[in-house]
């Protein structure tokens, strides 16, 4: 219906539109997205742990390798002190 100034406005109903509800999540549907959320930033820091040993292995010592024990102090590498640079 089209409406042209010189015509009268539409009738105002006695409607009143109620808004409708937002969908709700269950507490277990919730629950679980939490569980699936946790195991897959479980094997994501697995993974990023595995490629951190991974560059220092190869960038250290030429060895590509993703075993990396943190409490161990880094040799010196094949570059000896030619390897290291100061920070700016």
């Amino acid at each position: 219906m089209v409406f042209r100034p010189h015509e009268m406005a539409p009738p105002v109903t006695d409607r009143v539109h109620e808004p409708v509800d937002p969908r709700l999540v269950t507490w277990w549907a919730l629950a679980l997205l939490a569980i699936v959320a946790g195991i897959i930033a479980g094997y994501g820091a697995v993974v990023f742990r595995a490629m951190i040993g991974g560059f220092h292995n190869l960038l250290f010592f030429g060895q590509l390798s993703t075993s990396d024990d943190a409490n161990l102090h880094t040799p010196v590498g094949p570059w000896g002190m030619l390897g290291t640079r100061p920070a700016p």
